[in-house]
């Protein structure tokens, strides 16, 4: 199997460790992978849900595509702020962990990649969780 990711990236790591057998041909950026993919010159390419879906949203011929429902690793996304802005961290941590608590971040996610979104991608993560 022929398998494209970002070079350089955690995703190209992940893929050499868990299908060493697998060809893993890397690119510059995602839109050359997807762009392999779509040429038949890798089966499939790995990279973050979102980006995958934003990729996805904007060709017309999306529905021979599908991004499922797995992780290959549990990359964590952060924000950065100025050392020793703990007020700020505190407050945005805060936020997020509130939004999570109310439901709040469910219903953003769902307007966006929800099951009525041009693209649904599963929610594999809650706000707060050590995986």
């Amino acid at each position: 199997m022929r398998i494209g990711a970002d070079k350089g990236t955690t995703n190209e790591i992940n893929l050499k460790n868990l299908y060493p057998t697998a060809t893993i041909i890397t690119y510059d950026d995602t839109p050359f992978a997807f762009a392999a993919l779509r040429n038949g010159n890798v089966q499939a390419i790995t990279q973050d849900g979102p980006k995958l879906v934003g990729l996805l949203a904007n060709v017309p011929d999306k529905d021979q595509y599908e991004v499922p429902a797995f992780t290959i690793s549990n990359d964590y996304m952060a924000a950065a702020a100025p050392k020793g802005e703990t007020a700020l961290v505190n407050v945005v941590n805060e936020t997020l962990l509130d939004l999570e608590k109310t439901g709040k971040a469910e219903k953003i996610y769902n307007k966006w990649f929800g099951p009525d979104s041009k693209t649904p991608l599963p929610r594999l993560f809650k706000i707060g969780d050590k995986q």
